[in-house]
């Protein structure tokens, strides 16, 4: 196949990925999300994440970890946000392990609080969770790091 026809046959490829996901109505993240950093909170596990650009995201053991001990990607379903700032997120997490979250995240109108609900697809329920609620025993806080 010369170079041509590959570079046209890519370039379908990618149009059908791309309409694909957008008749799907998933969000598509821009270039400034709220959720982009580096979240933390020793009192719970795992006490460390970062989420990057585009949904992927490494979970650590430790603060002080710079070797992630799992990864993940998020699918973004929807995006809103409520009358006082605050965002919130509905996603699919994909664990590295295979087991899929439905996930609730709700980002503080400042930008520095990250609570989340999330249940395992299938297993747990087939829905989101209706709330975020600190005595859902998914419920997770962190913090943003100043790193």
């Amino acid at each position: 196949m010369n170079v041509r026809k590959l570079l046209l046959l890519s370039l379908v490829l990618l149009s059908a990925i791309t309409l694909g996901i957008m008749a799907q109505g998933l969000y598509i993240p821009s270039a400034n999300e709220p959720f982009y950093g580096t979240w933390m909170n020793e009192k719970i596990s795992p006490p460390k994440t970062i989420h990057y650009p585009y949904g992927t995201f490494e979970d650590y053991k430790s603060l002080s970890d710079t070797t992630p001990f799992r990864n993940g990607k998020s699918t973004f379903v929807r995006k809103s946000t409520d009358s006082e700032g605050n965002v919130y997120y509905e996603t699919n997490d994909r664990m590295s392990f295979g087991i899929v979250l439905h996930s609730i995240w709700k980002i503080s109108d400042s930008g520095k609080v990250l609570e989340m609900v999330g249940r395992a697809a299938g297993i747990e329920q087939k829905d989101f969770p209706k709330e975020i609620s600190q005595k859902d025993p998914h419920y997770f806080i962190y913090y943003r790091s100043n790193n």
